[in-house]
């Protein structure tokens, strides 16, 4: 991370400084359908109730939303893609995603 925004980041996590979004549970209705969003203002995860007792759903879901808070906290503007899916998928797999992984 050759960022300023990234080289921030790092020297909070570093420091032991919290750089996680906060969470907050919301009814359902409240993401018209959607099972989870991230607020970039609030520097919050919003999450669906509905997904209480969806163990591996929910886990895959804060993945996503997480790629979306660190793509926000480093600050190069929004990435092309879903940055939030990308990450999940990474993290999922356990290693770098290939380029035509990144393109698909």
């Amino acid at each position: 991370m050759n960022s300023p925004e990234g080289k921030a980041l790092l020297g909070a996590i570093r420091a032991g400084e919290n750089v996680m979004p906060e969470v907050e549970l919301v009814p359902a209705s409240t993401l018209r359908g959607a099972d989870a969003a991230y607020d970039a203002k609030g520097g919050r995860i919003l999450l669906s109730e509905a997904l209480i007792g969806q163990d591996a759903r929910l886990q895959g879901v804060l993945l996503e939303e997480l790629g979306h808070h660190l793509d926000t906290q480093l600050g190069a503007g929004d990435a092309v893609g879903d940055e939030g899916q990308l990450f999940r998928l990474a993290m999922e797999r356990g290693r770098l995603l290939s380029q035509p992984e990144l393109q698909s």
